[in-house]
Formats: C-alpha cells, sequence, structure tokens
C-alpha cells in the first residue's frame, strides 16, 4: 500500500476504481520504459531512436506482461533502472545518496522485489568491478561506498521493514524450508520455449516456468556482446558467470529458494526472472555502441541458427507447452528472421544507419505488442458487471446491518465477489486471505472446520 503509485487511485472512488487500475497498469508500463530510457542517455550507452528500442523492449518484457495481475511487483521494473543509474554514478563519481535513496524507496514500495533487487545488486557490483578494476584500494575504496550507502537505503526503510521483519516471524516465516534438495526442478530447455512470442498463459500462474521474454533483436545483441572485442575478455567472463548464475537459479532448487527468500511461491513462480530479462536487456543496448553497429555476418548466422533451435523445438515439444501454438510461433520466426536481415544490411553512411534504426524499432514495437496481445488474449479478465453488481450488493447489506446492530459480530455471507469482501465493504466477514496472515490465525480456522 506504500507505492507512491497508488496516490492515483484517490481519483478513482467507487465504480471507477477499474478504470484507476486500468491507468495505474498503463502509468507503471510507462514510468518502466522512461527510467530505462533515462539509464541508457545519462550513462551514455544509447541516443536517438535506440532509447526506445530498448526502453520498450524492458517495459514490454515478459515478466512485465505476465504480473500484469500483480500490480504492486510492477514498481520493480520502475525503480530498478534507477537503482543501477544510481550505484553508477555512485562508484564513478565517489559520492551521491541518489542510489541510497531509490533503494530505499522500492524497499518500503515492496520490500519482496526490493530482497530480490538487493542481491542482484551484489552480483552487478562484482560485475562494474571486474570490469572497472584499477587496483585493490580503489576496488576497496568503492566497496565501501556500496556497502554504506546500501545500508542506509535499509535504515532509511526501517521504518517500516523492521515491523514487516517482525509480523513475517510470526506469519509467512513460519513457513520456511528447513530441508532443502538439491535438484534441477525441470528440464532446463523447457526455458528456450519462454523466448518465444506469447509464452505465457492461465497454467502458467500456479507452476509454470520462468517468464523472460525480451524479443529477438535482445537475444541476439545479449550473445553478440560475448563475442565482441570492445569489451575485455574479463569483463565478458564476469558477465557470462553472473548470467549462468541467474539462468541455473532459475531450475536448481537451492538458489530459486533464496531468491524466494527460503519459500517456494504459492503461484506465480520465478519470481525473479525480471532481473535476468533486465540483465540481457541492459548488456544488448551496451553492445550496440554506434548507430552504424554492424556484428559480423558469422554472428548473424549464430543468432539465425539459435532462433531456428528455440522454435523447432519449441514446435517438436508443441503438446507440453499449453501457451505455444503454430501461429505464435510462425510470428516468432518472422520477427527474428526480419531483424537478422535488417542487420545483414551495412549501412554505408549515417542517414543509411538512421533509416535501419528506424525498421528495428518498428519490428521491436511490433514484437513486443505482439507478445501482450497473444499472452493476455490467453487470460480472462472480470467484466464490468462481474464486478460492479455484487460489490454494490455487498455494499448496501453492510450498511443495512450496521442499522439493525452496532454490536461485535461476524457475519457470514451466502454470496461472495472473491476474498476480503469483509474489508473492502466494511463488515466482519469470516473470509480473510494475506500472505502475512499469523500463522496461529489459519490454524484456528482450520480447527473450527473454516
Amino acid at each position: 500500500m506504500l507505492s507512491p503509485f497508488n496516490l492515483v487511485l484517490l481519483f478513482f472512488p467507487d465504480k471507477s476504481i477499474m478504470a484507476g487500475v486500468m491507468v495505474l497498469t498503463l502509468l507503471k508500463y510507462a514510468t518502466a520504459g522512461y527510467t530505462f530510457g533515462r539509464l541508457l542517455v545519462q550513462r551514455q550507452i544509447q541516443s536517438g531512436i535506440l532509447v526506445p528500442v530498448f526502453a520498450t523492449s524492458y517495459a514490454l518484457m515478459g515478466w512485465g506482461i505476465a504480473n500484469q495481475l500483480n500490480l504492486l511487483w510492477l514498481d520493480a521494473l520502475v525503480f530498478l533502472p534507477l537503482i543501477i543509474l544510481g550505484l553508477l554514478n555512485l562508484l564513478d563519481r565517489d559520492h551521491g545518496v541518489a542510489y541510497a535513496w531509490w533503494l530505499a524507496l522500492m524497499l518500503v514500495a515492496n520490500y519482496y522485489m526490493g530482497y530480490m533487487i538487493a542481491i542482484f545488486l551484489v552480483l552487478f557490483f562484482i560485475y562494474y568491478e571486474v570490469a572497472h578494476f584499477q587496483n585493490l584500494k580503489n576496488s576497496f575504496r568503492q566497496f565501501w561506498l556500496f556497502a554504506s550507502r546500501s545500508l542506509l537505503a535499509g535504515a532509511s526503510a526501517a521504518l517500516v521493514l523492521l515491523p514487516t521483519f517482525f509480523s513475517l516471524q510470526a506469519s509467512k516465516g513460519q513457513y520456511s524450508q528447513s530441508v532443502i534438495h538439491a535438484k534441477i526442478e525441470y528440464n532446463p530447455l523447457k526455458i528456450l520455449s519462454k523466448l518465444t512470442l506469447g509464452s505465457f498463459n492461465f497454467k502458467q500462474m500456479p507452476s509454470g516456468y520462468p517468464n523472460i521474454f525480451v524479443g529477438s533483436l535482445v537475444l541476439f545483441l545479449f550473445v553478440t556482446y560475448f563475442f565482441s572485442k570492445r569489451f575485455s575478455y574479463r569483463e565478458r567472463i564476469c558477465a557470462f558467470l553472473i548470467s549462468v548464475f541467474l539462468v541455473v537459479s532459475m531450475f536448481f532448487e537451492p538458489l530459486d529458494l533464496f531468491w524466494h527468500g527460503m519459500q517456494f511461491p504459492v503461484w506465480y513462480p520465478y519470481r525473479f526472472s525480471y532481473l535476468l530479462s533486465f540483465w540481457m536487456i541492459y548488456l544488448a543496448a551496451k553492445t550496440f555502441v554506434k548507430p552504424n553497429f554492424a556484428p559480423h555476418y558469422m554472428l548473424i548466422w549464430l543468432a539465425f541458427f539459435l532462433e531456428a533451435g528455440i522454435v523447432l523445438y519449441t514446435w517438436d515439444q508443441l503438446k507440453k507447452f499449453s501457451y505455444a501454438t503454430t501461429t505464435t510461433l510462425i510470428f516468432s520466426a518472422l520477427l527474428a528472421v526480419i531483424v537478422l536481415l535488417i542487420f545483414s544490411i551495412q549501412p554505408e553512411n549515417r542517414r543509411a544507419s538512421q533509416q535501419r534504426n528506424a525498421c528495428l524499432y518498428i519490428v521491436v514495437i511490433t514484437e513486443m505488442m505482439l507478445n501482450a496481445v497473444f499472452s493476455l488474449n490467453n487470460l480472462s479478465y472480470l467484466s464490468v458487471a462481474e464486478y460492479s453488481v455484487p460489490s454494490a450488493a455487498l455494499q448496501a447489506d453492510s450498511r443495512k446491518l450496521k442499522e439493525l446492530d452496532t454490536g461485535l459480530y461476524r457475519t457470514g455471507q451466502t454470496y461472495a465477489r472473491t476474498k476480503n469482501d469483509g474489508l473492502a465493504q466494511g463488515f466482519n466477514g469470516g473470509a480473510y486471505f494475506s500472505s502475512a496472515l499469523e500463522k496461529a490465525i489459519p490454524d484456528f480456522f482450520g480447527q473450527i472446520g473454516n
């Protein structure tokens, strides 16, 4: 409830709340694209039309589309680029508190996503140090800056973090895994299918695979990064090891548990996969360094066989992936081929480069929008009537109950809209759902047969 975006809902009371949720959703997507673009521009990673190319890939990544129903988590996409920008500026300039304040705001807005980002920041700091290593003295100084400002962020958010910690000890903390099995959760090759268009549906919510769709352009440039001689061997090796760690975390149970605070998620598995997507898009943006960037033809062929392998593998296992269809695979292959064909044309001058990049922008927009359409069409949404009719009835009955009896009692419903109707409509109902529920409460309700 402490997300600053929630203030928008003050302008949409009562039945207009649905319009407010739509505005809030669009605002978070837009702001996520803006903050990533801000990171690219201020760090001079990209300029011109290439900024919205990568910003769009980031804002509409597969994780962001799949978690549209979890509005509180989308704050992570907004604040992550600002936190990384603050950290890079801090390490380059040896001073500044922007990193600490953005991280503190993230921890206040959503401690759960903030916890995952904090882990990723350690990996990102290691990557920065390896890429910019000068001497041990300088590295120790930068480590002190990173550690001290991180502690400052935690201390600044302590007003929320401490009561949350004590609450979790009595609630979710009691469900932490005491026994950890060093096992592979599924065949890692299945992750490849999530790189195709529309790789999400309702069955993926309770138990599915990581949502890592970032588009064919980003995937191609991400692979190209590891072959680019612009970056030192040590930087590329470090980036490769971090990439491997992030991927392995998505199918190796101990690491999966670690990212989720030592508890398996109930629905929406692999909630940290947006960090891999950010990492891929960030490295891809660094690779496309010049307007006239032209990859070696061998890399284009490598990307072609990689994309072909992903599509053919998913097509061969089509019956096992309920979200994949012949249509989505055809569009996935077609758009990937278009991207590679555009790259195969060597721009002869600046104008040709601009035209080439404009074409890439159109393809990226098309690809990310198609992924959103295919994915969201696999889900079902409440109609206006399905929300407003029972809500209005509950509201009227709640008012009537208060007129009849102002004492202390609990109300049982013979009809309902969803969980937590009592909280929403102001009556003492018996149905309550929360991740922060003290363990003693569900135990008690179970004993009385509820």
